[in-house]
């Protein structure tokens, strides 16, 4: 099942980031699809892709529609994914200091890693 085609009529599939690009990412930090907030992870990478503003507002903009597309708590959101950015942080923390393109000290917030994945996958998308 693809969780992403409803939202090509929200948004129009002509500017959806590939979705197989942020489970690639996300596959060379370590995470795998059976890790707890791999696909919300990915969609919030998506999400921010399309609309980096919602960033500014991770818990009432972002985690409400990731909630809201898995039929999820905003609460199982923020917890998924601050799971994926521990084992990252624990298993690869040099890669995403690198895609970050500056040194990150400690482990970072939920808004700071996925404005780091999505610059990455807007990066990689402008070559």
């Amino acid at each position: 099942m693809n969780y992403f085609t409803s939202n090509d009529e929200v948004f129009g599939a002509e500017n959806n980031p590939p979705i197989e690009k942020i489970y690639d990412l996300l596959y060379q930090l370590g995470i795998i699809a059976n890790c707890t907030g791999f696909f919300y992870t990915t969609f919030s990478v998506w999400l921010a892709v399309r609309e980096p503003e919602r960033l500014t507002l991770v818990t009432k903009w972002l985690y409400l529609d990731v909630a809201r597309h898995y039929g999820s708590s905003m609460d199982a959101v923020g917890k998924g994914i601050s799971r994926v950015i521990a084992e990252v942080w624990d298993n690869h923390p040099e890669v995403l200091s690198n895609w970050a393109k500056y040194a990150l000290t400690e482990k970072p917030k939920p808004a700071e890693f996925i404005a780091i994945l999505a610059s990455k996958i807007t990066d990689d998308q402008s070559r």
